[in-house]
């Protein structure tokens, strides 16, 4: 016989010996509200369920996650797809038949013969970062972002958990810079090393000590284009050759600087940040749709399995809606 200890845990029953509206469902036990004694021993308990109906349950929920995981590859794709846009894009230009010249940089290869390249330091006016502490955070305030709000969509997060300080740790903070419209986050410490971000507000706020803030000479050249730059794999793959540390990635100021940067006449610039503009769009559209399919099929999965359990429907007859 078996006795219910109290333990929280729940007794899955099932039957085809119950009368017609329990016949076929799931019955659920409460343990903790359960201390009595079992009429039958627990093993003798029957589950009439055949095996061709688990088969079948079971292949049905396996088909969500088969669809889920082919969404999953197909944001994936997108996602390379639009690298390779970018990249494409920010080396070679948007004609194709224009004549080609070295770099003078491997991992760059060639680039129009038209093209120039110059360090990020020629082109910027600033390249700074705030004083390096970590303010008290307040309820309200001035936004104080770090690198972890440079945000995958592209963005900065200005709405989302953010931290706020106050109005005195701003001042003191900003001594250096402040960051305004049309200048760029990089973040040169961490984990999401190597991001940048376009700022497309007039607000003030503050990005902590691990990023920087980059400002571009607009005479020579696109904020918007230097920003899908130092965005892209290349420059990546600079910044790692100039990082130091092992376990929390530092890339410093002076490094920064020192970017090589393919460096087409402005109004090219101008030219292929639209471009890349339209293309990210549609993709990120075409993302944000699946998404959206994941979330809502995942949601269905979950009510299915809710009303399995809870006999709101009969197992062995449950067909998935097409």
């Amino acid at each position: 016989m078996f006795y219910n200890t109290g333990i929280a845990t729940y007794i899955w029953i099932l039957s085809n010996q119950k009368s017609v509206h329990r016949r076929g469902k799931v019955q659920l036990i409460d343990a903790t509200e359960w201390y009595g004694k079992l009429r039958k021993n627990l093993g003798s308990k029957n589950c009439e369920l055949r095996g061709e109906d688990i088969e079948r349950i079971t292949e049905e929920f396996m088909d969500f996650d088969e669809y889920i995981a082919k969404k999953q590859r197909m944001i994936e794709l997108l996602k390379e797809q639009k690298t390779v846009i970018i990249n494409q894009a920010v080396t070679k230009g948007l004609n194709s038949d224009v004549p080609m010249k070295y770099s003078g940089i491997e991992w760059l290869g060639e680039i129009p013969e038209h093209w120039q390249v110059k360090r990020l330091g020629w082109i910027t006016s600033e390249i700074n970062d705030i004083n390096h502490e970590m303010p008290k955070a307040v309820i309200s305030g001035v936004a104080f972002l770090s690198a972890k709000d440079l945000l995958d969509n592209g963005t900065l997060n200005f709405t989302k958990d953010i931290k706020f300080i106050s109005e005195e740790d701003f001042e003191r903070l900003s001594k250096k810079v402040r960051p305004q419209k049309d200048d760029i986050v990089y973040s040169r410490i961490g984990a999401k090393l190597g991001k940048s971000r376009l700022v497309k507000v007039n607000t003030r706020f503050l990005v902590s000590y691990s990023c920087c803030i980059i400002r571009v000479k607009k005479n020579i050249s696109m904020p918007e284009f230097i920003n899908i730059i130092l965005d892209s794999d290349f420059v990546f793959t600079e910044a790692k050759l100039r990082t130091v540390g092992v376990g929390v990635p530092d890339l410093g100021l002076r490094e920064i600087s020192r970017f090589p940067i393919p460096f087409p006449p402005l109004n090219e610039q101008k030219e292929i940040a639209l471009f890349i503009e339209k293309k990210s769009e549609k993709i990120n559209r075409a993302i944000a749709t699946i998404e959206k399919e994941i979330k809502l099929i995942q949601e269905y999965r979950t009510t299915l399995i809710s009303e399995t359990v809870t006999g709101k429907i009969d197992v062995r007859k449950y067909r998935p809606p097409h």
